[in-house]
């Protein structure tokens, strides 16, 4: 029997938390992958040159965009920056996919949205981008659909936490362990999405050979306020170290939408499975962590 030929795909910004997850989980059976994982030492994504080489001497069958300019904060300090990551190399990357005939996924945000809802955003919604960081990502967006293959697959998620960086389950854990009281923000709503559980959906998008625009989160959503009490909790620290406060009161750069909760129901039906609950999740990879659970 010929043994069909391994998908070869490409995953930028392959050092940070998403990337990390899915060089892990794409190559497990039953789907033969070959993942090609590139960090940011191994392609500038903003050196349009270096894109079309290294993509060529790859010849993949299609690229998972995840490498970004994440810091929001940071973003509006550096604006030109972040354009120049977060649009401009997604539109080198897009240019190069189209060129080759391969597919491409493209990772976006919540924070396309001004947060202003009384529901989930759907795909279809207007975007309205409150700072630089979900301005330069929906630019993305924008770049993929105008130079990207027609197949192209845009993907917007939130709140990502898992192996690979710094995120805020693992600051939640920090204060925990050293005891300390922590102010968090009652007052932005979201669903928290562990990485490992993004990576299996975008494995089932790649293999359902999905296009155009899914939102895929966690399922179900809480307010930060709530995420970390549950994080305290699961871990066997007290909750009552949360104390609420509002981004008001925080000295923040960039602005955050209040709401950016994401309708799951385009994923639900274009593969056939709902996203875990955030909280069934959320246990999961404290466990993989080695944190006592509650019992």
């Amino acid at each position: 029997m010929v043994q069909s030929k391994a998908l070869r795909i490409v995953v930028t910004g392959a050092g940070g938390i998403v990337g990390s997850a899915l060089r892990e989980r794409l190559p497990q059976e039953p789907t033969a992958v070959e993942v090609v994982g590139l960090t940011h030492a191994d392609l500038d994504v903003t050196d349009d040159r270096r894109v079309e080489e290294r993509l060529l001497e790859i010849a993949p069958d299609a690229v998972i965009h995840a490498a970004a300019y994440t810091n929001v904060d940071q973003c509006e300090e550096e604006p030109d920056r972040a354009r120049e990551v977060n649009a401009e190399g997604t539109a080198h990357i897009a240019g190069v996919c189209k060129a080759l005939g391969c597919g491409l996924i493209y990772l976006s945000t919540d924070y396309v949205f001004d947060g202003k809802s009384d529901r989930p955003y759907q795909e279809e919604d207007p975007v309205s981008p409150l700072g630089v960081y979900g301005a330069t990502k929906w630019e993305g967006e924008v770049a993929v659909r105008e130079q990207g293959p027609e197949d192209s697959l845009i993907v917007r998620t939130a709140w990502i936490y898992g192996w690979g960086g710094r995120h805020f389950v693992d600051a939640i854990l920090e204060k925990g362990n050293l005891g300390e009281p922590l102010r968090v923000v009652t007052d932005q709503r979201g669903s928290p999405t562990y990485a490992g559980d993004l990576a299996d959906a975008l494995k089932d998008l790649l293999a359902a050979r999905a296009r155009g625009m899914l939102h895929v989160t966690g399922q179900g959503d809480c307010t930060w306020y709530e995420f970390a009490r549950e994080i305290l909790q699961v871990a066997g620290f007290d909750p009552e170290l949360v104390k609420e406060t509002t981004s008001t009161t925080l000295d923040r750069r960039a602005p955050r939408p209040s709401y950016s909760v994401l309708d799951n129901a385009a994923f639900r039906v274009r593969t056939g499975r709902a996203m875990r609950p955030w909280p069934e999740a959320l246990r999961d990879y404290l466990a993989q962590r080695g944190v006592l659970l509650e019992a």
